[in-house]
């Protein structure tokens, strides 16, 4: 039955995702880029979860400094591949890159927001009442644990009626810093996941069916009762998902909230460029965060204008950010970031 209901997955999936991809890169990105854009541009590439944040942020500064810019969700992986080969003004990534790979391509990185990823389900009424823990989440993942009524589950949940329905788990197919991020949560909860499947943008589930981006896990997951699938919060606000409420490290019930996810965010150690937003001691905290970096090179001749825009966005930005479900870095941390010796500072 399980066989069955993948095969009917998968075939219902690639028509949405198809069809879901075509109309979000058409309508708010721009095409393909190339080596010959203007210097009155900028164009950009790559991970899918800070795309709307990125998409306001080029419009208001269109509005306002008659400069465009033009950025296309296509996944973490994607934009790393393009700056490497400079075929943007710069990349955006869901996980940062090591040192030596930096040096080796005369590029450097900054983090620029915050966000929360969430775990959106589709059981109609039960949709914002579900709580799950860390545990729980990588048994599901698993395999482990696959129908909704599993003991695991109403243990956590002792007032619900949790059906006996099969789990359509859903996870993102394409090289993903969500992807990322969510598999070092739940590397850090369990064990087990740890050990077989680790830390990865890519993730080899023993269930389920993959999306390209958030946009395309989010497309899918509303039309298939009993799914499950991680994605950026901001996705699963636009769409009116049910968001599941999760056990954090300090054992409280937290909901997808504004306050959470600052907590989150406030709590990291910033006395480094990469910090862990991920499963921190506080009790007010979201478990599950990421950041997302910008890449760019040294020697890039639209450095200035760069700066210019993420000193926008970044610093002028703040209430849009968070009006779409994203969390903003403090202007003093913000101001650390930009004005650092390892980011436009470099020497």
């Amino acid at each position: 039955m399980i066989n069955q209901l993948t095969r009917k997955l998968r075939d219902f999936a690639q028509l949405v995702i198809l069809t879901f991809a075509v109309t979000f890169t058409s309508t708010v990105y721009a095409d393909t880029p190339t080596n010959t854009v203007q210097t009155s541009s900028i164009v950009g590439s790559g991970a899918s979860f800070p795309a709307p944040v990125y998409s306001k942020w080029a419009t208001n500064f269109a509005n306002q400094f008659k400069v465009l810019v033009n950025y296309q969700s296509i996944g973490s992986g994607g934009g790393v591949r393009q700056i490497k080969a400079s075929l943007v003004d710069f990349g955006a990534s869901d996980y940062p890159l090591p040192q030596e790979e930096l040096e080796a391509n005369n590029l450097f990185q900054f983090p620029a927001i915050g966000g929360a990823i969430v775990l959106a389900i589709n059981l109609r009424e039960l949709n914002d009442k579900i709580v799950l823990s860390g545990p729980v989440i990588a048994d599901i993942y698993m395999g482990k644990i696959t129908k909704w009524n599993d003991p695991k589950i109403q243990e956590l949940n002792p007032d619900l009626e949790l059906p006996n329905l099969y789990i359509a788990v859903l996870f993102r197919s394409d090289g993903s810093g969500t992807t990322y991020n969510f598999s070092k949560y739940l590397s850090d909860v369990s064990p087990e996941f740890a050990q077989n499947y680790g830390v990865g943008k890519t993730i080899n589930f023993p269930v389920g069916l993959g999306g390209k981006g958030n946009e395309g896990v989010a497309a899918v997951l509303p039309r298939v009762y009993g799914s499950i699938g991680y994605m950026e919060y901001g996705y699963a606000e636009t769409m009116n998902m049910g968001v599941a409420a999760i056990l954090n490290q300090e054992g409280e019930v937290v909901r997808p909230t504004e306050e959470a996810f600052s907590h989150a965010i406030g709590s990291a150690d910033w006395s480094s460029l990469t910090p862990n937003v991920n499963n921190l001691p506080d009790p007010k905290a979201w478990p599950i965060n990421a950041i997302t970096y910008i890449l760019i090179h040294h020697d890039s001749p639209k450095k200035d204008l760069l700066r210019k825009f993420f000193a926008f966005g970044m610093l002028e930005q703040q209430a849009e950010t968070q009006s779409l479900m994203y969390t903003p870095f403090s202007t003093a941390v913000a101001e650390t970031i930009l004005n650092s010796p390892q980011t436009f500072a470099a020497k």
